[in-house]
This record gives structure tokens, sequence and C-alpha cells, in this order.
């Protein structure tokens, strides 16, 4: 069974991480991940309780000492597994919230004859070019679609999957034109935009974010519960 001080280590190890960045996240969602933490922690401390009980109780039989520490690791199990649910839904609904503040909206009346006049333009200027000019011909279009407020072309370069398909067709990944236009998009956001980005990256990041946080914790309870009888 995880000792005191080995269990203590993995707790320490899971809070030094979230606390590095929980003043930066938003509080509906800090409130979450903080509660998700303690359940679980609390989840684990009551679990080594009740074995170290069933370990020391001389009155039981071993059969029904070793069948209730299988109900106490899995009860840790339920726990942890509720809780990291409700983790990952905070988290995702605040993404969804900063994801809205940076795509490029939908003008509300949008012309389906503008539209694709707009897109045949488009694509003879851009076979006039070898690929990458076109990329990079694509990224400037955005760039001043969103500088001079032309919403129809601001939508479809920046929010649209033309350019993303057209660009394939040339032989450039998806990944490539997204590359573009997050570049594009970043040149002329607002102060809400950037901030909007930066949190974003603080929740979905790879290392050192909200993301990371919650499947630590996952994790480190797991560890846990494998360390029990």
């Amino acid at each position: 069974m995880m000792g005191i001080k080995e269990y203590e280590t993995v707790r320490m190890a899971l809070l030094v991480e979230w606390n590095k960045i929980a003043d930066q996240v938003p509080t509906t969602l800090r409130n979450a991940v903080d509660a998700g933490i303690a359940a679980v922690i609390g989840a684990i401390e009551k679990a080594q309780n009740e074995v170290i009980s069933l370990l020391g109780n001389g009155d039981i039989s071993d059969e029904y000492r070793w069948r209730k520490m299988g109900e106490v690791k899995q009860m840790v199990v339920e726990t942890y597994t509720a809780e990291v649910e409700k983790m990952n839904e905070a988290l995702q609904k605040e993404a969804q919230r900063l994801q809205e503040i940076l795509t490029v909206p939908k003008p509300k009346e949008l012309d389906q004859g503008e539209l694709l006049n707009l897109k045949t333009d488009l694509k003879m200027l851009l076979d006039t070019m070898d690929k990458s000019a076109a990329r990079m011909r694509l990224g400037q279009e955005l760039e001043k679609a969103l500088e001079t407020g032309d919403e129809v072309k601001a939508w479809l370069l920046g929010a649209s999957d033309w350019p993303s398909l057209y660009m394939e067709s040339r032989g450039f990944p998806p990944s490539e034109w997204e590359k573009t236009k997050e570049a594009a998009l970043i040149n002329r956001q607002d102060q809400k935009q950037a901030e909007a980005r930066r949190l974003l990256k603080l929740l979905t990041d790879k290392q050192k974010s909200v993301a990371a946080t919650i499947k630590s914790v996952r994790f480190y309870a797991a560890v846990c519960v494998d360390k029990l009888p």
C-alpha cells in the first residue's frame, strides 16, 4: 500500500502543478478544477483510512476483508472518473466560449451569388501563382479583409473550409493553411482576441495547462489506486 510519504509526494506534485496556473484561469473553470481535485484527494484519503482499518481488524474474515477493499478501490475509481469528466466538461465549455471570440463571424445576410463570384475571382488569381505564393496571397487577402471590414471575404478565408480545400487541391496539407490563417488572424487581432488566444493556450496546451492538470489528476489517482492492496 502507498505509504504516507509516498502519497504526500504524489499529492503535492499535483497541487504544485495546478497552483502555478490556477490564478490565471477563469473563475468558473478554476472553481470546477479546485472542487474536482479536492474530491479526488478526499476519496483517496478516505480509501487509505478504510484500507488501514480493514487490514488492522482481526474480527473479520479474510474473504470479507478483501471484498471490502475491492469495493473501496472501486469507489475511488468511480469518484476520480466522475470528477475528471466534470472538470473536462467545464474545460470544454470555457474553451468553446474563447473559441467563439476568435472565430470570424459569418455574415448575417450572405449572398450566395456574391460568395460564388468571390471564390471564382480568388481561384483565377491564385491559379496563376505557384502553390507557396498562393498560400501567402491567401493570408494577405485575409488580413486585408479583416482590416477593411470585408465581412464576406473575411468569413470565407478565416472561417470556411474553402481555402483549406483549395490549398489541398494544390498539394498543401490543410495544416499548412491553418498555420498561415492563424498568423493572419493574430496579425489583425484586437485586445479581446489576444487575451482569448492567450487563455485558450493556457487551457489546452500540452504542458502547464488546465488540460494537462486534469490528465495529471487521473494519472495520480490511478497510481494511488494501484498502490492499494
